[in-house]
């Protein structure tokens, strides 16, 4: 987007001016750029049944916790 602007206009293209190779190989660098950065950023994410793992774990000791709060009154 904004990187693609600021190059066409560094290099003296008008808004409504063809695109031209340049510009699609900029486009093409910034595009496979986002793609390696979303590939790395995506390997650190939980999956899905890691979320439901935790998500039963809290309850559990929710239930753990209240359940001894209770006995102990």
């Amino acid at each position: 987007g904004k990187h693609l602007i600021r190059d066409r206009k560094k290099r003296g293209l008008k808004d409504d001016a063809p695109v031209d190779k340049e510009t699609l190989k900029e486009a093409s660098k910034f595009f496979e750029e986002r793609q390696e950065s979303y590939v790395e950023k995506s390997k650190r994410w939980l999956t899905l049944d890691q979320v439901k793992s935790l998500y039963d774990h809290v309850n559990k000791t929710r239930m753990i916790n209240h359940a001894n709060n209770s006995v102990s009154l």
